[in-house]
């Protein structure tokens, strides 16, 4: 059984649906989705694709099947790409498809994921708000799937919000002030219950 960076969101969103969808009764999952749920899932990929659509020239491995995608994008990364869109990643029982691979200047490479929602939750006049547990959760996952095949170094990650903002996350980072725990050691945790279950 694979982890991915959408039973960590799931697990974050509800503890239960990750056991539950796996060993639930299968005859009580709803057949078809709710037209509200659609319709942010259509908003996603909209953006998604605005965003996509202005970044010039990248690596497109977006057509190749799932099960095929892992040589390509450690080929990709290995000859030094700049950018590579929704490239696979792997590791053990973590299996990962960040949209974005953006190549740094020492070569190494960093996540970045698209959402459709700010950058940072909290966001006022005065206050630059704070990561959202579900973004800091994915791009941790995709740094160790980066650093475990030997293209990252620093936990750090990139979100590119609705606005078409990049906003950084710093995974080392304490998750606040009351919160004696990074980021990082967030994701960790949460990882380990979502493999016990």
């Amino acid at each position: 059984m694979h982890i991915t960076a959408s039973k960590l969101y799931n697990y974050i969103q509800c503890p239960h649906r990750v056991w539950r969808d796996i060993y639930g009764p299968q005859e009580e999952k709803i057949k078809e989705t709710n037209p509200f749920v659609q319709l942010l899932w259509d908003r996603g990929v909209q953006h998604e694709e605005t965003v996509v659509g202005k970044l010039g020239e990248f690596t497109d491995l977006s057509k190749i099947d799932f099960k095929d995608r892992f040589e390509p994008t450690i080929k990709a990364m290995e000859e030094g790409k700049e950018l590579i869109y929704q490239g696979m990643l792997k590791h053990d029982d973590l299996v990962g498809i960040p949209d974005l691979l953006k190549k740094l200047p020492d070569g190494n490479y960093i996540p970045i994921d698209i959402k459709a929602g700010k950058g940072y939750e909290g966001v006022s006049e005065d206050d630059e708000g704070k990561p959202k547990k579900h973004y800091a959760a994915q791009l941790c996952f995709y740094v160790e799937l980066l650093k475990q095949t030997g293209f990252a170094k620093e936990n750090k990650g990139l979100i590119i919000d609705i606005e078409e903002n990049e906003v950084k996350y710093n995974l080392d980072k304490r998750i606040g002030p009351k919160t004696p725990r990074s980021w990082w050691e967030y994701y960790e945790e949460l990882k380990e219950e979502v493999k016990e279950m």
